[in-house]
């Protein structure tokens, strides 16, 4: 489904402007720079110290998809035709 997203959005995006392979590439480092964020930020906003059941189920799979290095967002790259 979000791969079928991205492909509409691209099509979209190109008719108005050029978007180079290259750049896809780029994409994975956004996503994973986009996870860190995340989890700081959700980890600063949120009660560290008395987290609610999903806010602390939330703070470990992210967390554990970082330490692994596994993207939340996994997208099939290779369909996007450029």
């Amino acid at each position: 489904v979000l791969t079928h997203f991205f492909q509409q959005f691209l099509r979209g995006y190109q008719q108005e402007n050029v978007f180079q392979r290259h750049w896809l590439d780029q994409m994975r480092i956004f996503f994973r720079i986009r996870d860190m964020q995340l989890f700081i930020f959700s980890w600063k906003i949120w009660d560290a110290a008395n987290p609610t059941p999903w806010q602390q189920q939330f703070l470990k799979e992210r967390g554990a998809l970082l330490e692994s290095g596994q993207p939340s967002v996994d997208l099939h790259w290779d369909a996007f035709a450029l």
